[in-house]
């Protein structure tokens, strides 16, 4: 995926790997109360004031503070975000993404926004139906009932796995923000709402698993 700066107030988003899914324009418009998409072929043109990639937006908050790890406050926003738009996909589009990884992850503006297009699969009475040819990428976050399922299969087999192994992801992808990931522990945000919301995601047993900020 490409981001170019197409006039004053609106972006191009050119995808590599074929036109964006049309649930994922409808999420984007669920996020943006006010904002227009419109899809020319490979090209999503989303009027905005910025966009740009997770990882460019981790550039410039490092030259302003100094540290590769994201604040408390923008990664509760990440967990608004990213919790709305996943809620919204299953609820409403019967869809999810099976993983999640930073470079599919955009902030427009100040909201932080998964778009990859290749990520989002059918979800069929709770379960997320995931092609063979997506199982052979590893890259990214992923649950490790789906790493389990990976290395259990060889060929041309199809995976069928619990939605819920999106919140797995999303719990790595907020330890790996904090940069927590090296051998750090939780317990240096515990007793916060992020701890537990995160304990929450990286349950192993997948039914206990839940999207819930108290």
């Amino acid at each position: 995926m490409q981001i170019e700066n197409f006039s004053k107030d609106t972006f191009c988003l050119t995808f590599v790997e074929g036109p964006i899914n049309f649930s994922l324009m409808r999420s984007i418009k669920h996020m943006f109360d006010t904002c227009t998409c419109t899809q020319i072929k490979n090209n999503l043109f989303i009027k905005a004031k910025n966009i740009r990639f997770y990882k460019d937006f981790i550039d410039e908050e490092y030259l302003k503070n100094g540290s590769i790890r994201l604040s408390h406050a923008w990664c509760l926003r990440i967990v608004y975000c990213l919790s709305k738009q996943i809620e919204y996909l299953i609820g409403n589009e019967s869809k999810c993404f099976y993983k999640l990884d930073f470079d599919h992850l955009l902030v427009i503006e100040d909201v932080f926004f998964y778009l990859s297009p290749e990520s989002l699969v059918q979800l069929e009475k709770g379960m997320l139906q995931i092609p063979h040819s997506l199982l052979e990428k590893k890259d990214g976050f992923f649950s490790p009932e789906l790493l389990d399922f990976i290395d259990s299969v060889s060929g041309f087999v199809s995976g069928s796995i619990h939605y819920k192994t999106i919140y797995y992801s999303l719990g790595l992808l907020l330890m790996s923000a904090l940069n927590m990931n090296n051998g750090d522990s939780l317990e240096k945000i515990k007793d916060t709402k992020l701890y537990y919301f995160i304990i929450r995601c990286l349950q192993k047993d997948i039914h206990h698993r839940h999207l819930i900020f108290l």
